[in-house]
């Protein structure tokens, strides 16, 4: 199969799909719901992890959310970038950002995210 991008994202049941691709891509990312998947994800040499779910969220998939003191700590500890993913809006972002990066799967825009928690490089 021939692949033009320069990125992908592995689900966490995809994940060790991963490892046959390693080194064709410049950034590989995973979700992850658990501190295992976390360090199964790192073992597999993914760049940035998605961890989920961190606020309530009616995602399909989200699970009960960790909070962001347990985000905190969890991102803290790891040596590969980690990303809050779940139910995320401008006032849980401006939360994060203090210590950690954010993703979104409903996309960012002016109803979502407050442009005064954006960084300036995005304003």
């Amino acid at each position: 199969m021939r692949v033009e991008a320069d990125a992908v994202h592995w689900p966490e049941r995809l994940l060790s799909e991963s490892l046959r691709w390693r080194g064709r891509f410049a950034f590989q990312t995973s979700s992850a719901h658990s501190r295992n998947a976390i360090k199964r994800a790192e073992r597999a040499g993914i760049d940035g992890i998605l961890f989920s779910t961190i606020f309530p969220s009616s995602s399909r998939s989200a699970g009960p959310p960790l909070g962001p003191i347990r985000f905190r700590q969890t991102s803290l500890t790891q040596k590969t970038p980690i990303y809050a993913l779940g139910g995320i809006n401008a006032h849980q972002a401006q939360v994060i950002a203090a210590f950690g990066g954010l993703a979104r799967e409903a996309g960012v825009g002016s109803s979502i995210v407050d442009e005064r928690a954006q960084p300036r490089e995005l304003r």
